[in-house]
């Protein structure tokens, strides 16, 4: 099954609200709501079967077998390599950008409870549907639930962001809302769960035929006690928050600063390099022409392999213009004898260890 996930930019500022809980809950006595109003959202399409996008020749285009893989016809049609292209197999991939009304659930501490976590998140996500469904008589099309997570290098998820989607064109209001109401949406969400008895998840609580692709993950008996205290809390609007999108401050970005990188996402990617014993890369590392103008500044480089890394964040490298100016900017290099690697955001953000290991593949096929 395709996976197929939002990455919101918070590229404008949120309206918030806290939600304060009893001991209930388990430790998230306080959650913070967050709306954002006509975000800029990036819809990717990750690959099929959790296989983390897809793989395309540098050279011809084509989609090639994945390196480790064996050269075989797969089911779906993909075919092996053209043995006489010595074009390097890339990770790519595919999405488009909307504008939508992004409701989100910070919930201090949530990423330390693992795959448990991620299960309980998903719960909730589907569990506040009903509620809004029930409440305020719209369908199931009408809102969409998303938990963005972090896959560790041992193939371990973990739970970052729960995320409710307005797909309206402009915004229905069904987000400010449910923000507003927060507590009757839960109690809501309760009473359709009322006197259920299936054991984990079936079609009359929480699954649908849209959600099939986490169906393993939805079990409605992880999230009753936190519906019963968020049923009784308060929604206490807190303003607009004044942080603009990509403003960079903050610890990560302090942390990111200090190991010489320009970004938390670079920083995350160098924590993977070091943590596959790789060796250190220069940072910030400057190509000039023969007439000393400045071509680029890559984010890594290994100079001794002639080998340059980015890291391309989806808010800077996104637009027809950045692509264009990107591709100019790898044929100048390939002419001057530098290979070139191109990680997305995304990419980096869920699986940097799988960055790390494709710039390990380059670095022993070069040695």
């Amino acid at each position: 099954m395709v996976d197929f996930r939002p990455h919101p930019q918070r590229d404008v500022p949120a309206e918030q609200w806290a939600l304060r809980l009893d001991s209930e809950a388990k430790g998230f006595d306080e959650v913070i709501l967050e709306l954002r109003r006509q975000e800029s959202v990036w819809w990717i399409n990750h690959g099929v079967g959790g296989s983390e996008g897809f793989w395309l020749c540098s050279e011809c285009g084509e989609r090639v077998v994945p390196p480790g893989e064996t050269n075989v016809r797969r089911r779906g049609g993909q075919k092996p390599h053209r043995p006489n292209c010595s074009g390097i197999p890339r990770q790519v991939l595919i999405g488009h950008q909307v504008k939508a009304d992004v409701l989100r659930l910070n919930i201090p501490g949530l990423e330390r409870l693992g795959i448990i976590g991620v299960s309980w998140a998903w719960s909730l996500v589907y569990a506040l549907i009903q509620g809004a469904i029930h409440l305020y008589g719209i369908d199931e099309g009408d809102l969409e639930g998303h938990v963005l997570t972090y896959r560790s290098e041992e193939g371990e998820e973990y739970p970052l962001e729960i995320l409710l989607v307005d797909p309206v064109i402009g915004g229905s209001g069904i987000l400010e809302a449910i923000a507003t109401h927060f507590p009757s949406v839960a109690q809501s969400a309760l009473e359709h769960l009322k006197d259920h008895d299936c054991a984990r998840s079936c079609y009359r609580c929480l699954r649908s035929y849209r959600n099939q692709r986490v169906h393993g993950f939805l079990d409605w008996r992880l999230i009753m006690p936190w519906l019963r205290s968020a049923a009784m809390a308060r929604s206490i609007p807190l303003g607009t928050s004044p942080v603009s999108p990509h403003v960079q401050e903050g610890p990560e970005w302090e942390e990111a600063r200090r190991e010489g990188c320009s970004s938390p996402l670079e920083l995350r990617l160098l924590k993977a390099i070091r943590e596959l014993g790789l060796p250190e890369p220069e940072k910030q590392f400057a190509i000039y022409d023969s007439q000393k103008r400045l071509i680029t500044v890559s984010d890594f480089a290994y100079p001794e392999k002639n080998l340059l890394i980015y890291v391309d964040g989806l808010a800077f490298h996104s637009g027809i213009r950045e692509r264009l100016h990107d591709a100019r900017v790898n044929r100048r290099l390939q002419y001057l004898g530098w290979k070139v690697l191109r990680f997305s955001g995304p990419e980096v953000f869920r699986t940097p260890h799988n960055c790390a290991k494709e710039i390990k593949t380059f670095l022993v096929a070069s040695a």
